[in-house]
């Protein structure tokens, strides 16, 4: 009986110190699982908002690039509320959007303003004194500009010789980033910000308050984003002292870095409880000495509640995917489409049954299915994030330009297990800056290219032509009483003579040489590869048998007739600016000859050479 008592004790020591062990076990593993699970979901909002934060700061850095493209182009003279009314300011994210000369006095704004200039400004100093192109991101504070809270962004304008002309600024409004960041639920004592490298907050926003420009500069946070670009830490806040778990992401080129964190309490408060409640059991199991039993029912409740928890957290991940206003997409490792929500389908034109499992090469054109292939090839190989636009076919058959930020995710363990794409058509905006492009190179009325095209053609045939030890040549053009018509029909009749001039002098040259407008009734020709100086005036010949016949306008004949002047590099000038002066002295030659002809100015050719139309 003794021994009995003694095997039925040591055999309840046995179970009980293994029931305990199990409990201590599990909870553990419950507890690692729950952070494992909290810091996916945090790494996830954060991979979210750092291409949220890098796109808005691309969109603005790109209005500061075209302002100071404008400025330069336009010799200072720049309208801010042109770019405003045309849509490429957007107040609704930026307050105002400056350009500042070398001295820093304001000289355009899309709004108004109180002050007249920034040179006291740190910015300012930092783009006159340092000579690097690149957007810097200032902190945040209640603007002496607009009065209203401002994270300044801003890039220096540089003249072609490098020197230093002037600033484009932009003052972001971080109450744009704070009103996103509470779309995202983190809790009670949650907390989203973007803090600069220089330790102080551009945005923040904790246990439901907004706020900006904290310092920051000893936290754990900005310490361990200067060990690793991306990360998961658990810190407690030296402004609220709340314990939390964060992910955090850099914004690359851009010294940011985003981070999200939910307090460790509200996140861990589920398997505090699920302790409790195994503790309880193993107290149970300690009275009743029923120790299988009890821990198999508490392990099958643990199971329970860890499936519903995963549940209600794929439910929201599910509903901030579908709902996401931006497309965005899974695709495996393969490049097929496994997951995809209501706005890329919108996007593309293609139901979702179209799109799930086909591989992405299937909605790019044929030539453009290689390039795919090699991103995809790359991510692969280094798992970093990447950012370009890209041409698809949209359903109804057109091109569709999209902007695409693709990510590899992967598993626990460290495994590449698919990508995440983030989905943006820029079609219209892309179209908007062609025709801008093509609006500040080419001449409104003929749509020729202007004097500023011109002269980067003939720097581009000179160097040509320096590098093979070979010839170009320039023609310079001038209509021959061309005041007359304007006096006489009116400027309806003059446009319509220079259009005509145009479109022959076009035809009369080759695909490879340039014909541009540059003065009133002024035009040249570079001719570039010219296997001999005499292929010139072979040209010349042809430009006026093409403007022989007459031109109508109106029921009246209109006689057309032009002196061209021609220059061959290297002869008659080594550089552009040369060229155009022998070119200009020839075509006053052709004038003064009686028009209708044409003057060679260059040494390898006879100076009275001539060619009547």
């Amino acid at each position: 009986m003794r021994r009995l008592a003694v095997a039925i004790g040591l055999g309840a020591v046995l179970a009980i110190a293994a029931a305990w062990t199990v409990v201590a076990v599990l909870a553990e593993r419950d507890r690692a699982g729950a952070v494992a699970a909290l810091q996916q979901e945090n790494g996830n909002l954060a991979l979210a908002l750092e291409e949220h934060t890098a796109r808005t700061l691309r969109s603005i850095d790109q209005v500061l690039q075209f302002a100071r493209f404008e400025y330069l182009d336009h010799d200072g003279k720049i309208d801010l509320d042109e770019m405003a009314a045309a849509g490429l300011i957007d107040h609704g994210i930026v307050n105002v959007v400056l350009v500042a000369d070398a001295t820093g006095r304001i000289v355009a704004t899309s709004r108004a303003v109180e002050g007249s200039s920034i040179a006291e400004r740190e910015l300012f100093s930092a783009h006159r004194d340092g000579g690097e192109d690149r957007l810097i991101v200032s902190r945040s504070s209640v603007g002496k500009l607009t009065g209203k809270p401002s994270m300044p962004l801003s890039r220096r304008i540089s003249r072609p010789d490098g020197s230093f002309a002037g600033v484009a600024m932009a003052s972001l409004n971080p109450d744009y980033f704070a009103s996103y960041y509470r779309k995202v639920d983190l809790g009670a004592h949650g907390i989203v910000t973007l803090v600069g490298a220089d330790g102080f907050a551009r945005a923040r926003r904790a246990s439901g308050v907004s706020s900006s420009d904290e310092d920051m500069g000893g936290s754990t946070l900005l310490k361990a984003q200067r060990g690793a670009p991306t990360g998961n830490l658990l810190s407690t806040g030296r402004l609220d002292g709340v314990r939390r778990y964060m992910s955090y992401r850099t914004v690359a080129d851009y010294g940011l870095v985003v981070a999200i964190g939910r307090s460790a309490d509200e996140a861990l408060a589920p398997v505090f409880e699920r302790r409790r409640d195994s503790f309880a059991i193993a107290a149970a199991i300690t009275l009743i000495v029923a120790a299988f039993a009890v821990v198999l029912i508490a392990g099958l409740a643990r199971r329970e509640r860890t499936r519903r928890e995963a549940q209600r957290n794929e439910a929201r991940f599910r509903a901030t995917f579908d709902q996401a206003r931006v497309g965005m997409a899974h695709v495996d490792l393969a490049g097929r489409f496994v997951k995809v929500n209501d706005a890329l389908c919108a996007i593309a034109g293609h139901p979702r049954g179209e799109l799930l499992g086909q591989h992405f090469a299937e909605f790019k054109f044929p030539e453009d299915r290689a390039a795919g292939e090699r991103e995809r090839e790359r991510l692969l190989a280094d798992g970093e994030s990447r950012d370009f636009e890209v041409r698809y076919r949209h359903r109804g058959g057109g091109a569709l330009w999209l902007a695409a930020s693709v990510s590899l995710v992967r598993d626990p363990d460290g495994r590449p297990d698919y990508f995440v794409a983030l989905i943006q058509d820029v079609t219209a905006a892309r179209d908007a800056q062609e025709r801008i492009r093509h609006q500040a190179t080419h001449d409104l009325l003929t749509d020729l290219p202007n004097r500023a095209l011109f002269l980067d053609r003939l720097g581009h045939a000179i160097r040509a032509a320096r590098r093979r030890d070979g010839r170009a040549a320039l023609l310079f053009l001038d209509l021959d009483r061309f005041k007359q018509v304007n006096d006489t029909l009116g400027h309806a009749a003059g446009d319509a003579l220079l259009r005509e001039v145009a479109q022959r002098l076009a035809g009369a040259v080759r695909a490879s040489d340039t014909a541009a407008r540059v003065g009133g009734d002024e035009f040249a020709v570079v001719l570039s590869e010219l296997a001999a100086a005499s292929d010139a005036t072979l040209v010349a010949g042809k430009i006026l048998r093409a403007m022989a016949p007459p031109m109508y306008f109106d029921g009246r004949e209109l006689a057309i007739t032009l002196s061209i002047g021609i220059a061959v590099f290297p002869v008659d000038g080594g550089d552009a600016d040369a060229l155009v002066r022998s070119a200009d002295e020839a075509m006053f030659e052709a004038k003064h000859a009686g028009r209708n002809t044409f003057r060679v100015h260059s040494a390898a050719a006879p100076a009275t050479l001539t060619q009547a139309a």
